[in-house]
């Protein structure tokens, strides 16, 4: 009895470890650790517990960056606005959420995330994080 509780208690705590997807309604999720783009960045953004990068390759724009979750039983979802205007308004819209039916240990999580957007170089942005705005750097 004492095995089969041990056994339990160690699967709990291993599906809490697992990384979480990052939900992006641009692009497919991505189960795999995202890395940084080649090069310099064009701008980037920060925010408590944010931090996030633009790079402008191959005629489209590359979204690559880093937020503080909660737990591992969060989730990020990116959600993009684009003005229809020249140059392109964008706002990219990071929010995190809890998975539902999941429970973890309160454990700080970095969650790396990336994405690709189809806008002109010329392009403005924002970035807004659970509701709080991130400042250009």
């Amino acid at each position: 009895m004492k095995k089969l509780i041990l056994v339990s208690v160690i699967l709990l705590l291993s599906a809490c470890n697992m990384p979480s997807p990052v939900k992006n309604s641009d692009s497919t999720s991505n189960l795999v650790t995202p890395t940084r783009p080649v090069g310099a960045a064009k701008s980037s953004f920060a925010v408590d517990g944010l931090k996030m990068e633009l790079f402008f390759q191959d005629n489209h724009y590359v979204y690559y960056g880093n937020a503080q979750l909660p737990t591992p039983c969060y989730v990020l979802t990116v959600n993009s606005v684009i003005a229809e205007s020249y140059p392109e308004q964008v706002t990219l819209n990071l929010v995190t959420k809890k998975d539902p039916g999941k429970v973890c240990a309160q454990v700080i999580t970095s969650k790396i995330f990336s994405g690709t957007l189809e806008v002109s170089e010329n392009a403005v942005f924002s970035v807004n994080y659970n509701g709080n705005a991130a400042q250009q750097m």
